[in-house]
């Protein structure tokens, strides 16, 4: 598949057993006693047992050594033994993963290595409680609270509290006053107690020092400073991270004998965890050892969470045969079934209305966008959330019921899906090879930027497990926080990564949600920089605080700025945590922002027909080599009254002897449904879930070892050239003096009319056209312009600059006297009065009273060639919207050339924007085709009359004098320029005419080019 290539080393997950340990599991009830307790002494998987649950190891040495009733005490090690034969999904000791190599390593390297840390929930609790000890308040050092943003003479924040041992956040505040504007305006990195202390003793008269002492104390408190004594995400070694703490502080934490204690046990955790790591598989002594220690530390915690490991499997050489070509060749089939046509209205796009409704073309601080009382907030529907009520909060009331929300379904696709399925309900399996495939019109657009695919190798066939990501590293993240070898892999990809997203920083969000998140945020990746939310970063590259962070919208993108590095920067998670689950806004979209461009998912797009709720789904394949999804069932608990009814309906539906139970996508355990005690399992699901989802077991149990496996293969994805458009260049040195916000009463008026689109036409060339006449020739205007805008409902936007402030009773009376009858008659429902808030950024303080004559002489234009169409009895109204594009390129010299690059990238743009829909494009040159004619007659041979209108506003446009530093953005002038020109004419889908008009144009350039060309050949021809 073109532009795609997948990188050299790939990951392999394997449960512990080999698949033939499953025949080992007794087919008699009567026997499951003797083979639970023998299991008891199979030392590498009672200690797998042990580290998952300790409590459930010790009620199951009570039954082996004694007579002891057995209650779920089988069912529960059955399952534990299920999981290590056929689950590939990493969990302690149970699984391992491997790192594929073409040659096994030297013969001395260990068959397993082991990894272990603590539990990120526990570590939490112990630095919470350390940190209040005053010994350790003047050992460590205190950096300010990242999120402190000023509002008025308030500063607001995110807070960091800590409650029932479990750290959450919320909005908080505190007043401005001259002490804080000092502490908080000060650029030191970290700073000491002691020396803050000191400095707020010389500045501030008459203060005690301990009333400083008691005042620093609340500010630490509330979260305002915050110490250094702090595990960082993304570096390895957390212990050793705090225990490097005590070695630099030793002299002055021995002073106090319980905190000497408190670090000396972690210091023997710690080396008991090696201990663990070095033996690979141990005696429990040595876990009594570790829970000993942290006895006598005296923090809180559960013996099955507090210690986590992950297995490594060394020497395992992949068994594939030109794996990555029938991979690129998988991709190929499925980019073809997972297009869809539906652009789906996710966080992001309702997050990019909201803010462009609010901010329009500004860039504004992150924070100052995300404030849910000030600005928009993200995911607004929950702004109100932030209220608090003593009338309510202490109730609980039951959420209101939303109601059902429609499935957005592409109709011919989700009819072929259910009639095909409807067709071979009696088959094993669906050759997608052997069906036309047509209902998919494209294939999918291929995006700059890496991901994963993941799938089972066995009996010479790809199974797919999926295919997708917005980075390759979010699965392997963790596993690189102590093993180098895992960390070169991930190099390797965050390499690849930033060379798509050249002139841009890549940067790592760096946030903890939540305790026991830690233990799935922890990686050690070294991108070019690190976002901060609140969390320590690592600091080995540049750290970006979460307050350096500007948004803005820019050609229909979000763009996220650093205000320091004045460069875009792309955010991204290499880690698999749920961050849609009770996040912060400004992490969640963070997080969110990794969809925007890069964002690539392989999944068939099914219509929106539900195919897990079919009763069964055959095998689903192309050819003999690649299974895109495996059989499935459903079983239904109202099917069944017993378990042999269970088993004569699985016999009746021919279900294979060896299923997986699936759960979210996971193969959980394979049942064999022939064995009374592997289907009671199986039964038990099905009577405590009401139902379960069943999927063919694709292995031979019968082959020699024979094991389960999920690949990870990492594929680079990479287009020719980057469609990230280059963000506008416009130097942030704002000159205060220019006025940014107008309101009511200012030189500028600006009122939204509420309308039709149609008869919109018609107000504008008839009563617009009278206010702007009247007010002009009385010189209380002297420029003014329009748009077309939906918010969500369709308005005109009319902005009046007044000669004289003073003046806005005559201004507000001329609209009152012409829109009056309007407003009754109905053909205006609304008229409001709003803010004009100049678009500065777009357009650069040098430059808008230059943009706001340019508008001013296209709204005029725009009017006049309105009126000669009506005249005319001319409804092609794009075709001289592209005369009047190009006469901009005229005014302001630009080659023919340059217009053709110009107009071939916004193109593109919109072309991206749409879906990369190829036969868009098809469309388009056979549109280009069947006028071209009439365009060349018009761009060369205008009308006189029609001329004479085009002219008056070139010449008006020639007389506009731009700065050099203006001028060197032009092209992004330009295109702001034509888009909102195409907007003051297009009444509805304005973006989509936008497509199909320059898609026309650079077809009309192209063509002259070539022409140009040709013209200089024959003159050349001439000469000789």
């Amino acid at each position: 598949m073109k532009n795609i290539s997948i990188f050299p080393n790939k990951i392999v997950r394997i449960p512990f057993f080999s698949l033939n340990e499953y025949k080992a599991i007794p087919t008699e009830v009567k026997e499951l006693n003797a083979f639970i307790d023998a299991l008891f002494y199979h030392e590498k998987f009672s200690e797998a047992v042990y580290l998952a649950s300790p409590v459930l190891h010790e009620e199951w040495e009570k039954i082996v050594e004694s007579d002891k009733e057995r209650g779920k005490i089988n069912e529960s090690i059955l399952k534990y033994y299920l999981r290590a034969i056929s689950n590939t999904v990493p969990f302690g000791l149970f699984t391992s993963y491997s790192i594929l190599e073409d040659e096994p390593k030297e013969s001395n390297i260990k068959e397993y290595e082991r990894f272990s840390n603590l539990d990120m929930e526990y570590l939490l609790k112990l630095l919470h409680f350390l940190n209040q000890d005053s010994i350790i308040k003047n050992a460590v050092t205190y950096r300010k609270n990242n999120s402190i943003y000023k509002v008025g003479e308030k500063y607001r924040y995110i807070e960091p509290k800590y409650a029932n041992d479990k750290i959450s956040y919320t909005l908080a505040s505190i007043d401005s006053d001259e002490l804080m504007d000092y502490l908080l305006q000060d650029d030191r990195e970290e700073i000491s107690l002691a020396a803050l202390k000191d400095e707020i003793l010389n500045l501030v008269e008459g203060v005690t020092e301990d009333e400083v002492t008691a005042y620093l104390d609340e500010l630490i408190q509330s979260g305002i400073y915050l110490s250094s004594l702090e595990v960082c995400l993304n570096q390895p070694q957390f212990i050793q991270q705090i225990v490097g703490f005590y070695e630099k502080n030793k002299a002055q934490i021995d002073t106090k004998d319980s905190l000497k204690n408190i670090f000396e046990a972690l210091r023997n955790v710690d080396t008991a965890l090696n201990q663990l790591d070095n033996n690979v598989f141990n005696s429990k002594a040595i876990y009594d050892t570790v829970f000993s220690e942290l006895n006598k530390i005296g923090i809180p915690y559960e013996q099955k969470y507090v210690i986590n490991s992950n297995l490594k499997r060394n020497n395992v050489v992949p068994n594939e045969k030109d794996i990555n070509q029938r991979l690129q060749q998988f991709l190929s089939k499925l980019s073809k079934i997972s297009h869809s046509k539906i652009k789906r209205l996710n966080n992001l796009e309702i997050f990019k209305q909201n803010f462009y409704n609010r901010y329009e073309d500004q860039e504004v601080k992150l924070m100052d966008a995300l404030d849910n009382e000030l600005g928009i907030g993200y995911l607004s529907q929950y702004n109100e959330d932030v209220l608090f009520s003593d009338l309510l909060d202490d109730i609980t009331i039951a959420p209101q019921k939303k109601g059902v929300t429609d499935r957005k379904i592409e109709p011919q696709i989700n009819n072929f899906w259910l009639n095909l399925i409807m067709e071979n309900a009696d088959k094993r399996a669906i050759d997608l090879d052997k069906v036309s495939l047509d209902v998919y019109q494209n294939e999918k657009p291929i995006k700059n930027g890496a991901f994963s695919i993941a799938y089972t190798y066995a009996n010479d066939k790809i199974y797919l497990k999926y295919a997708s990501g917005a980075t390759a590293t979010n699965l392997i993240g963790r596993f690189g926080n102590n093993d180098s070898q895992m960390q070169k892999v991930i190099d390797e990809i965050t390499t690849f990564e930033q060379t798509v997203n050249k002139d841009r920083i890549t940067a790592e969000i760096i946030h903890l949600p939540s305790n026991r998140t830690g233990n799935v945020l922890i990686r050690n990746v070294d991108r070019e920089a690190e976002i901060s939310l609140i969390s320590k970063p690592s600091g080995k590259r540049k750290v970006i605080d979460i307050n350096d962070l500007y948004l803005s919208i820019k050609n229909n993108r979000i763009v996220l700025r650093s205000g320091k590095y004045k460069k875009e920067v792309i955010p991204y998670l290499s880690s698999a945590q749920n961050f849609h689950f009770n996040s912060l806004p400004a992490y969640h979209l963070l997080c969110d922002l990794q969809i925007q461009d890069r964002y690539i998912d392989y999944s068939i797009n099914f219509g929106g027909f539900n195919i897990d709720d079919l009763d069964y789904c055959p095998r689903l394949v192309f050819g003999d080599k690649l299974v895109v999804r495996n059989a499935q069932w459903r079983l239904k608990k109202e099917n069944y009254k017993s378990i042999e009814g269970l088993q004569n309906h699985l016999e009746t539906l021919q279900v294979p002897q060896f299923v997986y139970i699936v759960e979210s996508t996971e193969e959980k355990m394979i049942i064999d449904t022939k064995n009374p005690v592997t289907l009671a399992v199986l039964w038990n699901e099905i009577k405590k879930n009401g139902f379960v989802q069943i999927s063919e077991c694709v292995y031979d149990l019968n082959k020699e070892n024979e094991v389960a496996n999920e690949n990870i293969a990492f594929v680079k994805s990479q287009r020719s050239a980057n469609v990230l458009d280059t963000i506008w260049n416009f130097s942030d040195k704002e000159n205060q003096n220019v006025e940014r916000a107008f309101i009511y009463g200012d030189e500028w008026m600006y009122f939204k009319l509420y309308t039709g689109r149609v008869i919109s036409d018609v107000i504008l060339t008839e009563n617009i056209q009278k206010i702007v006449t009247t007010l002009t020739e009385q010189k209380i205007i002297d420029k003014w312009f329009f748009i077309r805008y939906t918010d969500p409902d369709f308005h005109l936007r009319v902005r009046l600059h007044l000669t004289d402030s003073k003046n806005y009773d005559m201004v507000t009376k001329v609209i009152h006297q012409e829109l009056k009858t309007l407003v009754n008659e109905g053909k205006v429902w609304k008229l409001d009065v709003s803010t004009y808030k100049r678009e500065i950024e777009r357009y650069h303080w040098k430059n808008i009273d230059n943009s706001e004559n340019i508008f001013s002489i296209d709204s005029d234009f725009t009017l006049k060639l309105m009126r000669y169409l009506k005249e005319a009895n001319e409804n092609r109204t794009w075709l001289f919207i592209l005369k009047s594009i190009d006469d901009f390129f005229n005014a302001f010299q630009i080659s023919l050339e340059e217009r053709h690059q110009i107009i071939e990238k916004m193109y593109h743009s919109f072309w991206v924007e749409h879906g990369e829909v190829k036969s868009v494009r098809k469309d388009i040159n056979a549109k280009f085709r069947k006028h071209t004619e009439e365009l060349t007659h018009l761009f060369h041979e205008t009308p006189a009359d029609l001329q004479e209108l085009y002219q008056e506003r070139l010449s008006q446009l020639t007389k506009i004098q731009f700065v050099d530093e203006v001028t060197t953005n032009m092209t992004d002038l330009l295109w702001s320029y034509i888009h909102m020109h195409v907007n003051r004419f297009i009444p509805a889908h304005p973006r989509s005419h936008e497509l199909i008009m320059y898609g026309i144009l650079e077809r009309f350039y192209s063509k002259e080019i070539g022409m140009k060309k040709y013209n200089q050949k024959l003159v050349t021809d001439e000469a000789y």
